[in-house]
């Protein structure tokens, strides 16, 4: 079988955005100029500038993205380009192209929850753009808790 058709997942390579969201346990950090997405799986992070830096030059493909983010009140809004279309979405092949183009929204609730919504755009895969959302919850609460290390 032609490796471009293996899952990606299946052969330990990144997950993009929006599938290492809900694949993965996150640990969400800010710094100052920056949100990092620690993922659990597959030792992936995403660092999000929040400064006014321009996007990356349309030639550098990227398997998360080029992302940057800003905050609005408690929401922490994510424009990501660059994707390198290697990635799906899904477990079950969903795809898109180089093309696309995702808007984030990290709504934070309190200090246990979260909302997540993505927007998806991609013209050359999809006829509209069309939106993901799910609801997260802490899980790990104990004191001393560390992420798993999958290696």
């Amino acid at each position: 079988m032609k490796q471009e058709f293996i899952d990606p997942q299946a052969r330990c390579l990144p997950d993009g955005p929006i599938r290492a969201t809900f694949w993965h346990t996150v640990k969400i950090l800010q710094y100052p100029g920056y949100v990092i997405f620690n993922y659990e799986g597959n030792h992936r992070h995403r660092i999000v500038p929040l400064d006014s830096r321009p996007a990356l030059g349309e030639d550098i493909k990227l398997w998360m993205g080029d992302s940057r983010g800003h905050w609005e009140g408690n929401t922490l809004i994510i424009d990501v380009r660059n994707n390198n279309s290697k990635s799906r979405l899904s477990n079950v092949g969903d795809f898109a192209s180089e093309k696309l183009h995702i808007v984030e929204r990290y709504t934070f609730l309190d200090g246990k929850s979260m909302k997540y919504q993505a927007t998806l755009d991609d013209p050359s895969v999809y006829s509209r753009p069309w939106t993901i959302a799910s609801d997260f919850h802490r899980v790990h609460t104990e004191p001393g808790y560390e992420q798993w290390e999958e290696a």
